[in-house]
């Protein structure tokens, strides 16, 4: 279970890393492509990974969040939590 916990986290950091590298470096390219025109091209092909790796680090990241509470009690405590701070309009009819 750590061993899923630990590569999945790994997983997360690497995208999260490739999204953020790839972002500030469309925007050096960018900076660049306003002298240099063969920048341009550099910036589009780059910019257009930023979306995949953003997905992927989002659906990487809910992997450790979803592994580290598997508890029994975790539903019932979820339910009991739900069931005292909800308001109930009943009592005011």
């Amino acid at each position: 279970m750590v061993t899923l916990l630990v590569f999945s986290f790994i997983l997360h950091i690497i995208f999260i890393h490739l999204m953020i590298g790839g972002s500030i470096l469309t925007l050096w390219s960018q900076w660049k492509g306003l002298k240099d025109p063969k920048y341009d091209t550099f910036t589009h092909e780059i910019a257009k990974t930023i979306t995949v790796n953003k997905s992927l680090a989002i659906v990487l990241g809910v992997a450790p969040l979803l592994s580290i509470n598997t508890d029994s009690n975790s539903f019932h405590d979820f339910t009991y939590y739900f069931k005292i701070h909800t308001f109930n309009y009943n009592n005011f009819s």
